[in-house]
């Protein structure tokens, strides 16, 4: 009798740590966070030893979550110009889990020479080459693997080294990019929080804000994590 007792107490044990265990992996896929560097970054190390507590942090506290899915990496383009491309990262993952998607991309693909091309048809033979073609290649994908996902665009932040009239090899310039996806996102109707043209904190304090002009350090992951959450506050994007 005594060992049945202990049986059952070791697998209630047991069913209860896997549980919970589900439900932690289940409520780190509400979220994904698409992006480069400035996404991945979150909970590494600075070069004075700082961990850099990420923007994402900010939004997973304002969705009331533990954690989420973190598909940011350094140096990526979106367009397919080379192996280093987020758009067929995004073309291979898997979302029906997730209920906030945001995408925030584009400043290797201004350094990158990447051409950034013209809004096509919906449900075109997009060409993933350009930056709009990757967006919406990527933005088509989400939207069929997961109908009642929240996609949130987030315009590039500025950058120290370029003034707003300098022109990569193409002759576009960082605004450009920026304007891009505000075009990609009025054409699907998608929210969009735009770093470029409105986050003044980061811009006029980006000195104080990153480690070397373009990565922001935790004061300025603070300042991008706010202004992110403000815009989904008032554009009542929260979990179902």
């Amino acid at each position: 009798m005594k060992k049945l007792l202990y049986l059952f107490i070791v697998l209630f044990i047991l069913f209860n740590i896997g549980f919970f265990i589900y439900n932690r992996m289940e409520i780190q896929t509400k979220y994904v966070a698409f992006g480069d560097s400035i996404t991945e970054y979150d909970g590494t190390k600075a070069k004075d030893g700082t961990t850099l507590v990420g923007y994402t942090k900010y939004i997973t506290d304002y969705l009331g979550i533990y954690g989420y899915n973190n598909q940011g990496f350094a140096g990526y383009t979106l367009a397919n110009v080379s192996n280093a491309n987020l758009v067929n990262v995004i073309l291979n993952s898997d979302n029906r889990y997730i209920e906030v998607c945001t995408i925030f991309i584009g400043t290797n693909d201004f350094t990158s020479d990447v051409i950034i091309g013209d809004l096509s048809p919906k449900n075109s033979d997009f060409d993933d080459q350009t930056f709009i073609g990757a967006y919406q290649k990527s933005i088509e994908y989400l939207m069929n693997d997961n109908p009642n996902m929240q996609i949130v665009l987030i315009t590039p932040t500025r950058r120290a080294e370029y003034t707003c009239s300098e022109r990569n090899a193409n002759g576009n310039t960082l605004d450009d990019y920026a304007n891009a996806v505000l075009e990609v996102a009025n054409f699907y109707d998608l929210p969009v929080c735009d770093l470029y043209n409105e986050c003044d904190g980061f811009t006029l304090n980006i000195d104080d804000c990153t480690v070397d002009g373009l990565h922001p350090n935790n004061k300025g992951y603070e300042t991008i994590g706010n202004f992110v959450v403000q815009y989904m506050t008032e554009n009542d994007i929260k979990l179902r």
